[in-house]
């Protein structure tokens, strides 16, 4: 029976740690652009990531000139931000949200056979907003911006003593069924003559389940949302703003799948 209890206790600790290690979904299927990924600025030991959070403006070489990311303002050209929708090594595509149709892109834009310019179906599937893709072989200078965040990674937003208490309850509930139900499955794998465990036996071990998991469950939120937020925290880059040139001795663009 003690060595059936810390079997027990062990496989518990076990079948937690597996059931809190993050899940990483799948990639969508729809994609833009072939072998599409991550958009990496770097330079020596200098690297940033371009995810979602960031804004652009970028400078591109046509025809010998450059050109950047505009949009047409009540007829006049300005100069706009964009994110990056999709990037792979030949392309980034973007949006702004300066771009709602067709109209909104400069004359040079639609008639440039450099540039790769799609409609993407908006979010009342009614609208199509055009995405524009710029050949990354022809930029020159990229500019990242990103917005402060008012609200931390973890923090609830009324207060953290409510989350805590569930994780608790949460741990405790599944700790103590997941310890009986193994007790349940030992009691019909013995064989006739065995030591098979009592509903005694159950109740100690699903109560060594409910502890584990009543610790466990709001310490492992506790650590991904540290985790999250020092994440976070490292995307605080220095060249916020400032024009980065890109070429072979300056940044350079890079993907990672």
């Amino acid at each position: 029976m003690r060595r059936m209890m810390r079997s027990s206790t062990i496989a518990l600790i076990d079948l937690y740690t597996i059931g809190c290690a993050p899940w990483i979904p799948g990639r969508s299927s729809k994609s833009f652009l072939h072998g599409s990924g991550v958009l990496l600025l770097s330079k020596e030991d200098d690297v940033v990531e371009v995810d979602s959070d960031y804004e652009l403006s970028a400078k591109w070489l046509v025809a010998g000139r450059l050109d950047s990311t505009r949009a047409l303002v009540s007829g006049n050209s300005r100069q706009v931000r964009d994110s990056v929708v999709e990037a792979n090594t030949l392309w980034i595509l973007l949006k702004s949200p300066s771009w709602k149709t067709r109209k909104d892109l400069p004359e040079e834009y639609l008639k440039s056979p450099d540039l790769y310019i799609i409609l993407s179906r908006g979010t009342d599937r009614q609208t199509r907003q055009p995405l524009v893709g710029i050949p990354v072989a022809q930029i020159k200078e990229i500019s990242l911006y990103r917005e402060a965040r008012g609200v931390e990674v973890g923090e609830s937003p009324t207060g953290g003593s409510p989350t805590v208490a569930g994780s608790i309850v949460a741990g405790a509930c599944g700790g103590f069924l997941v310890g009986v139900s193994m007790v349940v499955g030992s009691y019909y794998e013995q064989g006739e003559g065995e030591d098979r465990p009592t509903a005694v036996d159950a109740l100690v071990v699903g109560s060594i389940g409910a502890v584990v998991g009543a610790v466990g469950l709001p310490v492992y939120k506790k650590w991904k949302a540290w985790r999250a937020k020092g994440i976070k925290n490292t995307k605080i880059w220095l060249g916020l703003g400032q024009p980065l040139s890109i070429g072979d001795n300056d940044y350079t663009i890079s993907i990672k799948r």
